[in-house]
């Protein structure tokens, strides 16, 4: 019975560790992003040449973004995402974790209680 204990402790281990990798996606926003009084702190800008750069903490200053020692031309910027909040790759996420993880561990509580002939 201590493979199911392994199982159950793997199982809620990843579902701890999921939440890193689900829950958000990047959406594009108009540029007018970089005029907001809060611009976002993380954005993923698509340059005219088909380049794809991060950048954090972004401003525009005339007709430039400045990031920390990145600078590009404000026409050079063909899209601008950011990360947002989203609700289906949440529940998706719930889903296919919290779910199966659930009904292993009362599988093997039920293993241990006796419930299913060979547990105990």
């Amino acid at each position: 019975m201590r493979r199911f204990r392994r199982l159950v402790l793997l199982l809620w281990l990843g579902v701890a560790l999921a939440p890193m990798c689900g829950c958000h996606s990047w959406v594009v926003v108009d540029h007018a992003v970089f005029l907001s009084p809060e611009p976002p702190k993380q954005m993923r800008l698509h340059l005219a040449e088909g380049a794809t750069i991060m950048v954090e903490g972004a401003s525009v200053i005339g007709d430039s973004i400045h990031a920390g020692s990145e600078t590009v031309a404000v026409d050079n910027v063909r899209e601008v995402e950011v990360r947002r909040f989203d609700w289906g790759q949440t529940m998706g996420l719930i889903f296919v974790t919290v779910v199966p993880a659930f009904f292993v561990t009362l599988l093997a509580l039920g293993f241990e209680m006796g419930w299913f002939p060979g547990g105990g």
